[in-house]
């Protein structure tokens, strides 16, 4: 964390007065998604609360994979149905079991491959922790799109290749 504050500070001396937020450079480095703009009737991103394990670790920013019925995880596999994007820290073994998270708005967020503007995306999951936040760009079969749709769809905004930051929309 000292690192990312020192980073900060020399961002801050060369960005003209502007500040950053230690936790953006912090997550976004950590491959975690990035708001950008939350939508919903409040602009909040539609927040929605969900049960998660007490021994679970998400950071702010983790991709939540929809287990169950209003039950998340941020183990993430290949295709899985998405609840949101983690809007709070969850502790392991603290006694908390529920976790909010964002639901619709738009998000940076790393590529799996090459994606193309409009693609449906879906959940990458490679097996890799540290990437397990990542995107793809899904089959463009009727079937696929379908099952995205009822289960958080995402589309691409922008053209990008192998670990390269792109923007999403996300609505779950």
């Amino acid at each position: 964390m000292k690192s990312a504050i020192n980073i900060i500070y020399l961002l801050g001396k060369f960005a003209k007065g502007k500040i950053f937020k230690a936790e953006y450079l912090t997550h976004y480095m950590g491959e975690e998604w990035v708001k950008v703009e939350l939508y919903g009737a409040n602009n909040d991103g539609s927040p929605r609360r969900y049960t998660i394990a007490d021994n679970a670790s998400v950071s702010k920013g983790a991709l939540l994979e929809l287990l169950d019925d209003r039950t998340v995880s941020c183990a993430i596999k290949a295709r899985a149905p998405i609840a949101g994007v983690a809007l709070e820290e969850h502790l392991p073994n603290k006694g908390v079991t529920d976790i909010s998270c964002w639901t619709d708005g738009v998000f940076r967020v790393v590529a799996s491959g090459t994606i193309v503007i409009g693609d449906p995306l879906t959940a990458a999951g490679i097996g890799v922790a540290a990437e397990n936040n990542r995107v793809m760009a899904s089959c463009a079969t009727v079937e696929v799109v379908g099952t995205l749709k009822s289960h958080g769809n995402m589309r691409a905004l922008d053209a990008v290749t192998e670990g390269t930051t792109l923007s999403v929309v996300l609505k779950c």
